[in-house]
Formats: structure tokens, C-alpha cells, sequence
């Protein structure tokens, strides 16, 4: 299956909610990308919030669905921005239709649909990018320096999430999907976790085993997780990553330690660096504050142009399986109480 380039890439945004409002298209029309991709129409099946992007953003075709895009729109891309448990649907429709997929995490609610995504991926020249945005912020880019410049030492890391609630979405949808299972796939693992499990696979190399423990705390509203823990044994280390809905405030901390030394990071905007030779304090933007969340997605859209371009389109596939993979075995992991092998 044959992708042809055509110049500037021209795409649709598949859901037009929050995300897709606040950071997607805002990524596309900067300066730093506006001349090379390009967003020219939208398919948004809620008639209310169709009509009234249509009204905010005129220079976009709205349509209601996918088909009625693929007829009337001659399109490169697809970024898909919609609830995870329409995902499967869409990137088959992508696939079909032989355009590149950006997509939101997780890109499949179960792993059997992951598999089956990725096989038809790689029996395709169709370059596919989840939309893996934090690793591009600077603090993980320090921890990621950290591990390969000290390689032959384990370490271990450690990451505190904590939010006070599920995000709420669109308000004009009144959805809260992120707390139906049915619709999410499950509660803050499959939200945030899996921004998590991705970071550790990229850090610590190959997965060996993951233990994870559930519990509903505060919102016994929902009918989903509102706290995980996680240990996992991994090729460079271990990981320990703590996730809540029921906090009192928005924060997040992080650690990576080993026997040459430690980055720690406790909140703001500074982390420190420990080494034989000292401490060194670094200034970083602080990776709970969602006013930097743009210029991530920004570099996520330049690694895409950038695998279009050099014919390179399976080169996150196996990031983001993995990252399906490690999220099933963590609610595996809470539903028997065990340790799950990779």
C-alpha cells in the first residue's frame, strides 16, 4: 500500500472537543509549521458543536462524518482526537483510505485491537505518530540525558501525578467520557497512566514485569479508578508511578535515582541535579501547567512531518503498542493481584 507525498500536507481533525480546540489546531497554525501541514476541515458528528466551530473557525470545512471527509476532501493526514473507544473505527478508516494518522492516546482501548491496528500499519507505507507529547518537555528530556549518560548504572524513578478530578472536556458536549469505562477504557491509568507507561519504556528500555494496584478513593461517582499505583521492572531500572484524581490541587513530582547520582523535582519551574561534583539547579516549565502543552504538540507534529518525509512510517509503532500493552497488563495486574511478565 503506496502513500504518495503531495507537497503541503494537508489533514482533518476526526472529533473537534477539547483537546482538538485547545492544543491541536493551535499546534497546526503556528508559525513554526503553518507552511508545511496544514489543517483544512474537521469531522464533528455533534450537530450543536459542529455549528458553532463552524461560526469560530470559517476557514474550515465541517462535516458530520468520515465518509462524507474522504468524498469531497482530497487530504493527506488525519489526526484523531475523538473518545478511545471510537479510535479502532477511525484508524481502520484511515488505513483504508491510505492516508498518514496522527492519533490521541491510548490509539486502541484493548490490546486485540492494537494487534490487529498494528499488523495492517506494518503491511503499509502509512506513517502512523500517537500523539506521545511529553517526552518532548524538557524535564523528561533531562531524565532521558541522565539515564544515557550514566548507562551501566540501574536506576529507579519515581513519578507523583495528582489531580483533583477527571478533566471535564468540552463543556458544550456535557460528555464526560473520561469516567465511562465503556468509553475510556478505564479511569486515570488509561488517562495519564498511559502518558506515564510510554515515558518509562522510552527511559528505561525493555519491560521485564509490571505490578499495579487500583482503587476508587474519592469519586465513588465514577465508575473507574481515581488512583493507581505502579511498579515496574524494566531493562535500566525500576519505576514507581503513583497516579490520583482525588488530590486537593493539580501537582506533579519526579525523581530518577542511581548510584552516579539523581535529578529531583518537586513542583514549579526547578529541578535539581546531583552529582559527584555538586548540585546544579536547572529551570524547566513546570510539566503540570497545560500553557506549554501547545509547543509540545507542536514538536509532535514536527517528528511527524519529519517521518512523512523521510519515509520512515513505522518508526513509533512500537512505542505506542507498547504503551496499549503495559496498560493492559496493569489493570490485568489489579484485577488478579499479581505480577504480570511482559
Amino acid at each position: 500500500m503506496k502513500v504518495e507525498r503531495r507537497g503541503m500536507l494537508k489533514g482533518a481533525i476526526i472529533g473537534f472537543g477539547k483537546i482538538a480546540q485547545s492544543n491541536h489546531i493551535t499546534a497546526f497554525e503556528t508559525d513554526e509549521l503553518k507552511n508545511e501541514i496544514r489543517i483544512i476541515a474537521v469531522v464533528e458528528k455533534d450537530d450543536n458543536n459542529r455549528k458553532l466551530s463552524r461560526e469560530k473557525y470559517p476557514h474550515l470545512k465541517f462535516y458530520k462524518d468520515i465518509d462524507s471527509l474522504f468524498r469531497n476532501e482530497n487530504i493527506d493526514f488525519i489526526d484523531i482526537t475523538v473518545p478511545p473507544n471510537v479510535h479502532y473505527e477511525i484508524l481502520k478508516k484511515g488505513i483504508e483510505y491510505k492516508v498518514h494518522i496522527m492519533c490521541e492516546k491510548p490509539f486502541t482501548r484493548k490490546l486485540s485491537e492494537a494487534d490487529k491496528i498494528k499488523l495492517m500499519l506494518e503491511n503499509s507505507d502509512i506513517c502512523f505518530m500517537p500523539c506521545h507529547q511529553y517526552k518532548y518537555l524538557p524535564l523528561w528530556q533531562r531524565f532521558k540525558k541522565f539515564i544515557d549518560d550514566n548507562s551501566g548504572h540501574k536506576v529507579i524513578a519515581k513519578f507523583e501525578i495528582v489531580r483533583t478530578e477527571a478533566d471535564c472536556g468540552l463543556q458544550i458536549l456535557g460528555n464526560r467520557w473520561r469516567i465511562n469505562k465503556e468509553v475510556s477504557g478505564g479511569g486515570i491509568t488509561s488517562d495519564t497512566g498511559v502518558h506515564y507507561l510510554y515515558l518509562c519504556n522510552w527511559l528505561l528500555g525493555n519491560p521485564i514485569n509490571i505490578t499495579s494496584r487500583m482503587f476508587n478513593l474519592t469519586h465513588h461517582d465514577y465508575n473507574v479508578e481515581d488512583t493507581t499505583i505502579i511498579l515496574g521492572e524494566f531493562e535500566k531500572g525500576i519505576a514507581e508511578v503513583m497516579l490520583t484524581w482525588a488530590g486537593n490541587k493539580r501537582f506533579n513530582s519526579a525523581s530518577i535515582t542511581s548510584s552516579s547520582g539523581a535529578v529531583q523535582y518537586s513542583g514549579g519551574s526547578e529541578a535539581i541535579i546531583h552529582t559527584m561534583e555538586g548540585e546544579e539547579k536547572i529551570s524547566i516549565p513546570d510539566p503540570s501547567s497545560k500553557e506549554s502543552y501547545t509547543m509540545l504538540y507542536v514538536k509532535t507534529i514536527r517528528d511527524f512531518i519529519f517521518q512523512i518525509n523521510s519515509n520512515k512510517p513505522h518508526k513509533y509503532l512500537p512505542e505506542a503498542y507498547n504503551s496499549i500493552k503495559l496498560l493492559s497488563k496493569c489493570y490485568e495486574s489489579a484485577e488478579t493481584k499479581t505480577s504480570i511478565g511482559w
